[in-house]
């Protein structure tokens, strides 16, 4: 299981998606310019069978678009716009065609998208999060 690897290569897809101002595959320190989109924390199943490791990521990839000003159908408009180019770019690399190592991402799948408030700070934002699974199966020997 390589998370850096995972990271990295959700970074590039982000990087990759049209509108996306800032992307980065760790949480950022300070948002850059917007729309902005970065991983969150990982959560991961690992499950053994037939000398196969069998990882699941659930990668939550958070969307920032603009800051909510009482306009709740143009900054709607605004994520929307946003959310389908990601879509669009999520299908295009279903494989992280990018991913660094010797054992390949099987898939990273959209399970799920929440359009949401998200608060940074004392600042709310209209935005996403999506919930991807990326599957990572390889070989081990178990002692």
């Amino acid at each position: 299981m390589n998370v850096v690897a995972i990271r990295t290569a959700m970074a590039d897809v982000l990087e990759s998606v049209p509108g996306i101002a800032s992307a980065s595959g760790y949480p950022p320190d300070n948002i850059g310019p917007l729309p902005a989109a970065w991983c969150g924390l990982l959560d991961t199943t690992v499950s053994y069978m037939a000398g196969m490791e069998d990882n699941e990521h659930t990668v939550p990839v958070v969307v920032v678009v603009e800051r909510v000003a009482g306009r709740l159908g143009s900054n709607l408009r605004a994520l929307e716009a946003v959310q389908e180019a990601f879509m669009v770019t999520m299908r295009q690399n279903f494989g992280l065609p990018t991913f660094v190592g010797a054992n390949p991402v099987n898939s990273a799948m959209v399970q799920r998208i929440r359009q949401d408030t998200i608060q940074i700070g004392s600042t709310p934002y209209i935005g996403f999060v999506a919930d991807i699974l990326v599957t990572h199966k390889f070989g081990v020997t178990l002692n």
